[in-house]
């Protein structure tokens, strides 16, 4: 029997063995069968998969190539460009305007207190016919009819409509430069002499 354990144990090593020789051999076959890559390989993969990365951006944002978005771009940061100019070029306006905006504040304001002491003193008529104008039209109009606006001018409007007024006429050619609004207040004041100056004229 010990024959026999024997033959066991160096058969059982004789496959022991075996199956260590054809272990040893398989890695090898297998580093054969594997490829090995020079750096120039390495570069063009990584390249490839760049490029194709860049190729799946692309299609997902619906551009066609890399040119197309490149075109996208500049024509974005042109219009940035423009819009930044523009803007810049209103802030300046907005600079050169605010002092004379300020300039024209004052003089609204100093045109005010001169428009407020020329209609002081004015009849209701003519006060009434001023408001339908802006400033600047009341300070003409007071300035082209001053001599009929003063108090010595007003009473000739009013010649004749009760007693004890002063009654001076206003002459023809006083009339014929009345504008259409002075004529219906004359007309108003006083029907007969409005009657009487347009006959003369």
């Amino acid at each position: 029997m010990t024959q026999e354990n024997e033959s066991s144990v160096r058969k059982t090593e004789a496959q022991a063995s075996e199956a260590r020789e054809s272990q040893a051999q398989q890695p090898q076959e297998k580093k054969s069968e594997e490829r090995t890559f020079t750096q120039a390989d390495v570069s063009k993969i990584a390249a490839n998969e760049k490029r194709e990365g860049r190729q799946s951006v692309l299609r997902e944002l619906g551009i066609d190539d890399l040119d197309e978005l490149k075109s996208i771009v500049e024509d974005y940061r042109a219009a940035q460009e423009m819009t930044q100019t523009e803007l810049e070029k209103y802030q300046k306006q907005v600079e050169a305007l605010t002092p004379r905006a300020e300039k024209a504040e004052r003089y609204e304001s100093a045109l005010t207190n001169i428009l407020e002491r020329e209609r002081e003193g004015l009849p209701e008529y003519i006060i009434q016919l001023l408001d339908r104008m802006d400033p600047a039209e009341q300070l003409e109009y007071i300035a082209e009819h001053r001599d009929l606006l003063k108090p010595e001018g007003r009473a000739s409007l009013g010649r004749g409509s009760s007693p004890g007024e002063e009654s001076r006429e206003v002459s023809p050619e006083a009339f014929r430069r009345m504008s259409y609004e002075e004529r219906v207040a004359l007309y108003k004041k006083n029907p007969e002499l409005y009657r009487e100056l347009s006959a003369a004229t």
